[in-house]
């Protein structure tokens, strides 16, 4: 039997960034409709044709392979870096709206990368704040790192470090539909520290996964907290101060990451069926901590309970929830242990097969 494979970092991206000073972009109505001064019917990310072609050059050096995401505004491509022999992702918005407004060109080390693209007519302050965001974030470990950015044909774009597979989809493929415990809380670890990086450089995450992180203020602190916050988030994930549209801080943040835990884990969460957001938020507010964990260890309702107890303006014990976590794992398991999907490379090659179809 040969060495057991080190398990891959785990990292909190971000696909999309709010910009702080425009609050009305937090709409989640204006987000599906459209922006101010832009038509509800132009078409854009997902919807949009394909901003790149397959074998496409951008700016001379990464020969675009496949479009392998999109979202609301932006496409993510899978490319090559001709110079370094690597792969990369690209992500492109469209740019005609702000055409003197142009990111910043970087020249940063090659390695294997991610590419997104987006028209800059399309919230290009989001993706201007992203490269922002990322280039603070340099060189933290649970961050995809930013390798470079630029404009190129009316594009706004920004290449990042490729990254591992999606954990959702990589739950739905074991047959129970759950990790672990000891993956889970491993993750956990990695997230924590993660999202303590984001935080320490005065932003939110604000969807635990790879989108939508909000400016706090220009000196890193806690701005005024608004009677009344917009929706931001996955309605599945947040937290009850965000379904009553209570300011996000950084403890909200946490406790979308422990519902995600605990839906990797248990393999669902009590308000999954659930569709209409008054039942969803009314199920959070009187479902005990036992009822949603039943496979955890008791040390992970501390856990919880220190997130319940947090103030907006409260940063987190980030030393005290990774002691909780760290309590939790089994005495036989380790940072160094591989991950379940690690242990069954088969779930992994079952994956790549399935991406392969959706792609042909």
């Amino acid at each position: 039997m040969g060495p057991q494979p080190k398990p891959r970092t785990i990292a909190v991206g971000a696909a999309q960034v709010s910009p702080k000073k425009n609050p009305a972009l937090l709409q989640p109505q204006q987000i599906h409709h459209g922006l101010p001064g832009m038509g509800s019917d132009i078409p854009r990310g997902k919807n949009a044709p394909p901003h790149l072609s397959p074998g496409q050059m951008l700016n001379g050096k990464f020969r675009i392979d496949k479009i392998i995401g999109s979202g609301g505004f932006g496409q993510i491509y899978k490319a090559s870096d001709e110079l370094a022999r690597v792969s990369v992702a690209i992500k492109v918005v469209p740019a005609e709206h702000e055409p003197g407004r142009m990111i910043l060109e970087q020249k940063l080390a090659h390695v294997s990368v991610a590419i997104k693209v987006v028209p800059a007519d399309h919230e290009p302050g989001r993706m201007i704040l992203e490269q922002k965001v990322l280039s603070l974030l340099r060189g933290t470990k649970y961050v995809p790192h930013l390798l470079a950015s630029g404009m190129f044909n009316g594009l706004m774009y920004i290449v990042m470090e490729m990254l591992g597979k999606n954990l959702g989809e990589l739950r739905r493929k074991r047959t129970d539909r759950k990790f672990s415990i000891s993956t889970v809380l491993r993750i956990g670890l990695q997230a924590v520290a993660g999202l303590k990086a984001v935080h320490d450089v005065g932003y939110l995450h604000r969807d635990v996964k790879p989108s939508n992180i909000q400016y706090l203020n220009q000196n890193g602190g806690f701005r005024k907290e608004r009677a009344y916050a917009g929706f931001r988030g996955t309605m599945r994930y947040v937290s009850v101060k965000v379904h009553d549209r209570k300011e996000q801080g950084p403890g909200d943040d946490l406790m979308s990451l422990l519902y995600t835990l605990i839906e990797l884990g248990e393999g669902s969460l009590p308000w999954k069926q659930l569709n209409n957001p008054e039942e969803i938020t009314q199920k959070k507010r009187i479902t005990t901590f036992e009822d949603m964990c039943e496979l955890f260890p008791s040390s992970i309702k501390s856990f919880y309970q220190h997130l319940k107890k947090l103030k907006y303006d409260q940063l987190p014990d980030y030393n005290l929830l990774t002691y909780y976590l760290q309590t939790a794992l089994p005495s036989n398991m380790s940072n160094e242990s591989p991950f379940d999907w690690e242990e069954n490379p088969s779930i992994s090659k079952s994956f790549e097969k399935s991406k392969e179809d959706e792609s042909n």
